[in-house]
């Protein structure tokens, strides 16, 4: 049973305006030194100063701390009196081959979850966790007391139910907006309404909710609620740090859109060697340009399992041969991931050509950026590429619901959800 609550959230104070832009910034995991940098120049109040707090391991951790409670002390955030969910709108559009070229909106709630031991009820995880990245996230839970950014979770809605919960959530004037780009905006809607608050509660409890992003500040909420309960064992569950801040959407949400994550590869195989190789299990056809190459990926109605390959030498398409035994190829894998073709290339295609536990940005690059790949590929010879399609949500689901993981970076949700319109101080009562 999926347990969501409303949470009294604590939140910027921007004036009469409303407009949150300078405050906000990505989740933590994907903002670079110059994005850092670009964050803070908006304000000095950007959230990024607590998300990512400057100093040594130890320092860093307690000037988040100081800095939270300085700007609640002077009002630059101030905590929502009635227990509320929290509705976003996001507005965006992102160049991306093998993404929308139109403008999309997807709508989200952010609730309290209860946690649960991970892996263990109805909420799913689908990705391996990193013991280095959990340390750091927990280090900064225990000096803020405060979910700074929320997780990302998906359910399914085959009855449609969420469509008109969004309609009639979005009839009064929202209450905040933010932008992080002239293709990246925000909406927020306060819902204290108890008709609402009950309908979602009510539309998630018998679901299944799967983590599409946030597996470890998931499982560091886990942990944290664990070292709470040794030195409070008889504290009541409505202590706040039962739960995790949590972002929710149908996977039939319009917007929900998950891309691709690509592969560049260093091995030591000639270009020679890697075809031989390839043609073991596909039928390799050349393409045009890289262009032509990622037209014929994403198109909607491509037939069979295809990869992209790129090199030196060219573009081309691979086709998996009809009637290749996957289920014995692959037989130490579940049903689930035996249908992914990111499954089919690290374990048939990668396991040979590169070394048992390859060392990131040494022998495999992870990307989605065309031009990187160009760039890597004119620079250095030794490296191809791979061009992965995205597995689609329901795909992830059901590998999550049979209790196993994907390889690393095979979802990508954009956009992600943003970091400070709404954060959930963990002492308080949450229902």
């Amino acid at each position: 049973m999926v347990d969501i609550a409303p949470f009294r959230a604590l939140r910027f104070n921007p004036g009469k305006k409303s407009n949150v832009s300078d405050f906000i910034c990505p989740p933590y995991d994907i903002i670079s030194p110059a994005d850092k940098e670009k964050l803070i120049s908006k304000s000095d109040c950007n959230i990024v100063r607590i998300e990512l707090p400057d100093g040594s391991d130890k320092e860093k951790y307690s000037l988040a701390g100081r800095l939270l409670s300085d700007w609640k002390d002077k009002t630059i955030l101030g905590m929502d009196r009635t227990p509320s969910f929290y509705l976003i709108e996001t507005s965006y559009r992102i160049s991306d081959p093998f993404a929308p070229k139109k403008i999309q909106k997807r709508f989200g709630v952010l609730a309290a979850l209860r946690l649960e031991t991970p892996g263990k009820g109805a909420i799913k995880p689908h990705e391996k966790t990193l013991p280095k990245a959990k340390e750091d996230r927990l280090n900064l839970l225990k000096a803020v007391r405060t979910n700074i950014s929320s997780i990302f979770g998906v359910f399914f809605d085959p009855k449609n139910q969420w469509a008109d919960w969004v309609k009639k959530a979005t009839q009064g004037p929202c209450l905040a907006k933010g932008k992080e780009s002239n293709d990246l905006s925000h909406k927020l809607w306060k819902l204290d309404n108890s008709q609402l608050v009950e309908t979602l509660k009510k539309l998630l409890k018998d679901k299944d909710l799967f983590i599409a992003d946030g597996h470890h500040r998931y499982e560091v909420a886990w942990a944290y609620q664990e070292a709470r309960l040794e030195k409070e064992p008889r504290a009541g569950l409505n202590a706040g740090w039962h739960r995790v801040m949590t972002y929710i959407c149908p996977i039939e949400e319009p917007g929900l859109l998950m891309l691709p994550t690509h592969r560049l590869v260093k091995s030591h195989l000639s270009p020679k060697e890697w075809r031989a190789h390839l043609e073991c299990l596909f039928d390799i056809r050349k393409a045009a340009s890289m262009d032509a190459l990622l037209k014929i990926l994403a198109a909607p109605k491509k037939k069979g399992r295809t990869l992209g390959w790129v090199t030196r030498e060219g573009n081309f398409l691979l086709q998996l041969k009809p009637g290749l035994p996957l289920g014995r190829c692959l037989s130490e894998r579940h049903p689930s991931l035996q249908e992914l073709d990111v499954v089919v290339l690290h374990d048939l295609v990668l396991a040979k050509a590169l070394p048992p536990n390859p060392v990131k940005d040494k022998d495999i690059i992870y990307t989605r950026d065309m031009k990187e790949i160009k760039e890597k590929l004119k620079e250095e010879p030794d490296w191809t590429a791979f061009i992965l399609t995205s597995p689609g949500v329901a795909a992830m689901a059901k590998v999550a619901e049979s209790g196993n993981v994907m390889p690393p970076k095979t979802t990508y949700f954009y956009p992600k959800v943003p970091t400070g319109f709404t954060m959930m101080p963990l002492e308080q009562e949450i229902q």
